[in-house]
């Protein structure tokens, strides 16, 4: 049976919250569940590009799949748990890596008599262990997660009739109406950092922070249809924004400096690291320690060991970030190796 789900409740059910979720139209054993949907990673989803794990505790069976190549259809490499039985209660886990978009996903569960149970979770990263793993699928909890959409045929078609491409500039306001056929509620997933939409209006407005192309997702949701369209957003190549946080293992002639790219600005930085005994600010030059180039680094954390330093002196330190839309420098750290 399929099973439309979109409300706040983990998926940590047993025989009667199955039966429920089914509207009592299944017997006591001997039935099964297909629950469909797409997974947004990146944007504003709570699921950033990356390792993502999955795990289901089920009696008798149940798989998870996602279809990693985005083509629609799932292939024998998109089972990511696999869980089939028959048997009693048994935790199964499984991970994939994923770079930022939407992904269609399914989880099916089937009883052949006995026990009857069926729990799903996720995290983020790597996870082997089921138990490991602190978050329930729940769509109504974990905002921008899972696109909501109707259940397949069950009503009339609907389109979304706006355009499918918008241009934006950083740091300027921006606004797009989403308009579909029908009386609707909008979502908007994978917008550009500091853009949000209207539920009631369709409204995608807010000022920009970051450059680059995002491939967005619209949806509009009615009574008896819901539609589903692309948005690509354009913005030009901005300066990255970079941060420096403090050092650790610190000892009397190194540390560990670190930092983040807080964000790309669309185009991967080149980032270099100043180290001195004074603080020259956003100048190249005058570092004691001088510079060590760090190459092109993604969004994330910079983490560079030093050496060879004098004992028992404080040291200075910034990250410069340069990319086709500016540069930046991170805040000032600083550090004082031991003495000896």
């Amino acid at each position: 049976m399929e099973s439309n789900w979109t409300a706040n409740q983990n998926m940590d059910w047993d025989k009667n919250a199955m039966k429920a979720r089914a509207n009592n139209q299944v017997g006591d054993t001997n039935f099964g569940f297909l629950w469909e949907g797409y997974l947004v990673v990146g944007g504003s989803s709570p699921v950033t590009p990356g390792a993502i794990s999955f795990g289901t505790r089920s009696d008798d069976g149940s798989v998870f799949w996602v279809d990693k190549n985005q083509n629609g259809s799932f292939e024998s490499g998109d089972l990511i748990v696999d869980n089939k039985g028959p048997h009693g209660q048994r935790n199964v886990a499984g991970s994939v890596t994923l770079a930022a978009g939407n992904y269609k996903f399914a989880i099916a569960f089937y009883d052949s008599g006995g026990g009857i149970a069926m729990r799903a979770r996720w995290k983020q990263g790597t996870e082997t262990n089921y138990n490991n793993m602190p978050n329930w699928i729940n769509p109504g909890a974990h905002a921008n997660m899972f696109l909501r959409e109707m259940t397949p045929g069950s009503g009339p078609s609907a389109d979304i009739t706006s355009a499918t491409t918008a241009s934006a500039t950083v740091g300027q306001a921006f606004n797009f109406q989403v308009t579909s056929s029908i009386t609707a509620s909008y979502y908007a997933y994978n917008l550009p950092p500091g853009l949000t939409c209207n539920l009631s209006t369709g409204l995608i407005s807010g000022t920009p922070t970051a450059g680059g192309v995002y491939a967005a997702t619209v949806l509009a949701e009615g009574a008896s249809a819901s539609a589903t369209g692309s948005l690509t957003i354009t913005l030009p190549t901005s300066a990255p924004i970079v941060s420096a946080s403090a050092a650790t293992e610190v000892t009397a002639n190194g540390a560990k400096l670190n930092g983040d790219v807080n964000s790309t600005g669309g185009s991967d930085p080149v980032v270099t690291l100043y180290l001195g005994t004074t603080d020259r600010g956003t100048s190249n030059f005058g570092w004691s320690e001088g510079s060590t180039p760090l190459g092109n680094k993604g969004a994330g954390s910079i983490v560079q060991t030093i050496a060879g330093l004098n004992l028992g002196t404080t040291f200075h330190y910034r990250f410069k970030a340069v990319n086709s839309g500016g540069t930046a420098w991170s805040n000032p750290k600083s550090f004082t190796t031991e003495s000896a």
